[in-house]
């Protein structure tokens, strides 16, 4: 049995349909090398009984797959897609909010779907719902970062793993101060980036 932890977010709307897990893994190397990480995947399925949700079901046909454009298509994805579509979904976990998606076409089809459906989004931390404006902000704000880092991871790949010249080491940035004494002094400001 599990104990209860109601959220204020979470209605009884929500509890009368289901919860997905959806677990992901961007390559079969990570699948067999972090099967931490796909414990504490596994783990938010108590996570959703917990909340209240009864009947969780648990999406894990994109482990080892990319969510890169260009990448195959997952399966698993569409399938969650799919039933939050036709109202079948309260509540979609993963284990961050971020890591459903890795390309803003997919990203903001799942935050307009979760919109007009009510469905209520969460990660190991939080519950987030698409319908308030902070939480809206939020997770368009992750989603963001997680396209910028699977770009930048990108770039690095094509580089030969060299970062690009203006992230790597030091570069020098001329912009203007504002001070209440000087307003149109311009300072050089040296800024180091360690990687590894």
């Amino acid at each position: 049995m599990h104990t209860l932890h109601p959220h204020p977010k979470i209605t009884p709307l929500h509890l009368q349909r289901k919860a997905l897990v959806y677990l992901r893994q961007s390559s079969e190397r990570q699948v067999q090398r972090h099967t931490e990480s796909q414990r504490l995947q596994y783990a938010l399925a108590d996570r959703a009984r917990a909340l209240g949700f009864e009947q969780v079901d648990i999406i894990d046909t994109d482990l080892g797959r990319s969510a890169a454009i260009g990448a195959v298509r997952r399966e698993g994805f569409e399938r969650l897609i799919a039933a939050v579509a036709v109202g079948e979904v309260g509540l979609v976990l993963s284990l961050e909010a971020s890591r459903l998606s890795r390309t803003d076409q997919d990203w903001c089809r799942l935050l307009e779907l979760c919109q007009l459906f009510d469905t209520l989004i969460a990660d190991a931390d939080t519950v987030y719902d698409v319908n308030a404006f902070d939480d809206q902000l939020v997770l368009g704000i992750k989603g963001t970062m997680s396209v910028a880092e699977l770009k930048m991871s990108h770039s690095i790949g094509f580089s030969g793993g060299r970062l690009p010249s203006y992230v790597e080491g030091s570069s020098a940035l001329d912009f203007p101060l504002i001070d209440n004494a000087r307003s149109k002094t311009s300072h050089k400001i040296i800024s180091t980036i360690s990687i590894g």
